[in-house]
C-alpha cells in the first residue's frame, strides 16, 4: 500500500483499470458547498444545466449563509426535487459537506464545489466500490493564461474530490476539525480499504486556486504542511510517504513564488 501511494504522489497517475458500468438512469447526487462565491456557483450550475436532459440527478447545495446573492439565487432555482438547497451559517466547508448526507438515501454521490464543472453524463459507477475518475482543470478569471500555465505544473492531486463516485452506502464523513485536509483523510482511508476502482476518463473539471490547492504565502505553507502531516498520521503512515507529500507541497510553493516574479 505504502509503495503504491508513493508512486501515485510522485506521478499523480491512475494505477490500474477495472470493468464498471455506466450510470445510465440511476440517480446522481451532486453536492456543492458554497459561501459568498456566487460567480463560481453559477459556473457549476451552468455545467449541470447543460446535462440536465441526459442525467437523473439531484443537485444538493449547502450554502453557508452567503450575502453576495448566492442565497437568493438558490431560492429562485430550487424545486425540492432536482435542486435542493439550504442557506444557513455553518462551521466550515467540511461541516457543510457532512450536512448534505441527510439529503442522500440512494444512487451515487459526487462532490462538486463552487466553480467545479460536470463535463459528461458518461459516468462509470460500481454497486459496491468507489469509482475514481481523474479531473481536468480550469482557471478562475483572475489568473492570466501566462500564470495559469505555470500553475498547472503543481496541480497534481491524489484522487480529486470532483472525480470520486460514492455509492449511497459508502458516503464519506469529513472530519470538521481539519481546516483544509479532511478530504485527504477520506482519500487515504479509501486507498487503505482497497475498495476502489480507477477509471481513466475525466468526468469533471476542478477550479484551480481553491483553499486546499493555493500555497501563496508562508502562512498557507505552514497550514498545508501541518494539516497534511496530521492527515497522514491519522492512519499511522509516516516516513517516506510523508516526505514525498511534503516535497510536493514545497515544490508547489516554490513554483507559485517563481510565477509572481516573472
Amino acid at each position: 500500500m505504502v509503495f503504491s501511494i508513493v508512486i501515485w504522489e510522485l506521478l499523480a497517475l491512475p494505477l490500474g483499470f477495472h470493468f464498471v458500468r455506466l450510470l445510465q438512469n440511476d440517480l446522481l447526487n451532486i453536492v456543492t458547498v458554497n459561501y459568498n462565491d456566487f460567480g463560481a456557483l453559477k459556473i457549476t450550475y451552468s455545467s449541470i444545466l447543460a446535462l440536465s436532459d441526459k442525467l437523473n440527478f439531484k443537485w444538493i447545495i449547502i450554502d453557508g449563509g452567503s450575502t453576495d446573492g448566492s442565497a437568493s439565487f438558490l431560492t429562485d432555482i430550487s424545486d425540492d426535487r432536482k435542486i435542493v438547497s439550504i442557506s444557513e451559517p455553518d462551521d466550515g466547508i467540511y461541516s457543510a459537506m457532512n450536512k448534505a448526507r441527510s439529503f442522500i438515501s440512494e444512487g451515487w454521490t459526487i462532490y462538486l464545489n463552487s466553480g467545479d464543472m460536470l463535463l459528461t453524463n458518461a459516468i462509470m459507477v460500481d454497486e459496491n466500490e468507489i469509482v475514481c475518475h481523474p479531473c481536468s482543470w480550469h482557471y478562475p478569471e483572475r489568473f492570466s493564461k501566462k500564470n495559469s500555465d505555470r500553475f498547472v505544473m503543481a496541480a497534481g492531486t491524489l484522487m480529486p474530490h470532483a472525480g470520486m463516485l460514492f455509492p449511497a452506502k459508502r458516503l464519506p464523513w469529513y472530519d470538521p476539525s481539519f481546516e483544509i485536509a479532511a478530504d485527504v483523510v477520506v482519500k487515504l482511508k479509501v486507498i487503505q480499504s482497497g475498495r476502489f476502482i480507477l477509471n481513466n476518463v475525466p468526468i469533471s473539471s476542478c477550479l484551480i486556486g481553491g483553499i486546499s490547492q493555493s500555497v501563496n504565502s508562508i502562512e498557507d505553507l505552514g497550514i498545508k504542511l501541518r494539516e497534511n502531516h496530521r492527515a497522514w498520521a491519522v492512519l499511522g503512515i509516516k516516513s517516506l510517504v510523508v516526505i514525498v507529500v511534503h516535497l510536493r507541497i514545497l515544490l508547489k510553493y516554490a513554483l507559485s513564488c517563481i510565477s509572481r516574479f516573472r
